[in-house]
């Protein structure tokens, strides 16, 4: 079974919420084609070819150019 998050909007009145419209899944950074080692960004040589070899602070987003957690997420998100 595959746990899916999804991007949702509810409708509300103060003292319940009803269901408006569903705009897709999230996707977490970890998941994300832009998410990547900043050397394979901005190196022609790479240090290794497995993203996992990389601490968490050396992979950012090639989209914003910014330093990205794993389990961070953006509206601009595409599936890898």
């Amino acid at each position: 079974m595959e746990h899916v998050e999804m991007i949702v909007e509810y409708l509300t009145d103060g003292s319940d919420f009803q269901y408006y419209d569903n705009h897709g899944t999230v996707i977490r950074c970890k998941n994300c084609k832009h998410w990547m080692p900043y050397d394979w960004m901005f190196s022609e040589v790479w240090k290794s070819n497995n993203i996992e070899d990389y601490p968490e602070e050396e992979i950012g987003c090639t989209y914003c150019d910014m330093n990205m957690s794993a389990n961070d997420f953006c509206s601009r998100g595409e599936k890898k």
